[in-house]
């Protein structure tokens, strides 16, 4: 860390940073330390070819392995103070959720980096700011010099936080154009510890992660659970085709192959409904799905039958009235079924 080269030190009469390339050589660049405040020398500034990158030491004292962190947070304060906008990150968060089954369940929702103009600009103290944005919102600013300062959650519950880091020496002896764009226009260097819509995210995160369990729960245990009926869940009889003269008694059994089952196709029943029928499978999905609306779902099937809707219709027709997913669409399906509202051909 003391090896990493100063390009920053404090103007000996005013204490503002001052860059190397904008000083005189040696001693004339009147100087300090921003973190020792010893007098410093200006080594090769202005040199347009110089066999040494132009750098800041003590004139006399030793060089401290604080003191170029010290003056990157400085020339970083001052970079900030004499900006007109900032680039604001990106803000990730995570919903979680479980299925009935066990099963876990996650969704993000992002809030996308946005370039918002900086309006008035607070310094708390040598490592904090608090940036003023257009339309009056605030934003406490933490610049993370030192890897061993990051911190989990916010400093702060006033206002939104995110923090600037730092601590890569590589950006400790770039030019102060350069250090502008890293500080104010690189989102990677920036993480939000909060923010202002923090928990209208959280709330659409786990909303979706929600909908992802139930659409696996409904799609995944909808025949079982409708096979409580004894209507619904049916197995074929055999699964294999059979040719007259292939089984013989004491012969061996022949290779069997399987039957390709094709998708059921569904058309309206032309039976009157039984509503006792229709009654116990909307127990079976009030008990097991939690669908208070069961047995009025499945009567307003018999209500477009009625219209001269097509089941396919129908059955989109209900799933936005009863505000389903698409993924339920098989689950109406089959309840109509075992009410006796459709049959297949």
């Amino acid at each position: 860390m003391k090896d990493a080269p100063i390009v920053w030190a404090d103007d000996a009469q005013t204490g503002a940073a001052r860059h190397i390339s904008e000083v005189e050589i040696g001693l004339a660049c009147h100087c300090v330390c921003t973190g020792y405040h010893a007098t410093m020398e200006a080594v090769n500034p202005k040199n347009p070819n110089p066999k040494h990158r132009p750098y800041f030491r003590h004139d006399k004292a030793p060089i401290l392995e604080d003191c170029a962190r010290q003056a990157i947070l400085k020339a970083t304060i001052k970079t900030l103070m004499e900006s007109t906008e900032i680039e604001l990150p990106e803000l990730l968060i995570k919903g979680k959720a479980v299925a009935q089954d066990g099963m876990p369940f996650e969704a993000e929702v992002t809030e996308q980096p946005q370039r918002m103009k900086i309006q008035n600009i607070e310094q708390v103290d040598v490592a904090d700011v608090i940036l003023t944005m257009e339309h009056g919102r605030q934003i406490y600013t933490r610049l993370i010099a030192n890897a061993k300062w990051q911190t989990e959650g916010p400093k702060q519950t006033q206002h939104a936080e995110f923090t600037i880091d730092i601590s890569d020496e590589s950006l400790w002896d770039i030019d102060p154009q350069k250090l502008r764009q890293q500080i104010t226009l690189a989102p990677r260097m920036k993480r939000w510890c909060s923010h202002w819509h923090e928990d209208d995210l959280i709330t659409q995160a786990e909303a979706l992660a929600r909908s992802k369990a139930d659409e696996h729960w409904n799609k995944h245990l909808a025949d079982e659970t409708l096979g409580n009926t004894g209507k619904i869940k049916t197995e074929p009889t055999s699964h294999y085709e059979w040719q007259a003269d292939d089984w013989q008694t004491g012969e061996q059994r022949p290779n069997q192959k399987p039957v390709k089952e094709r998708p059921k196709e569904y058309t309206w029943s032309n039976k009157p409904i039984d509503l006792e029928k229709i009654r116990k499978v909307a127990k079976t999905l009030r008990d097991g799905q939690h669908l208070r609306d069961a047995e009025q779902m499945i009567l307003e099937g018999n209500n477009y039958k009625k219209q001269g809707e097509t089941v396919e219709s129908a059955l989109e027709k209900v799933a936005a009235q009863f505000k389903m997913p698409k993924a339920n669409i098989e689950l109406i399906k089959r309840a109509w079924s075992a009410g006796g509202i459709i049959v297949s051909f």
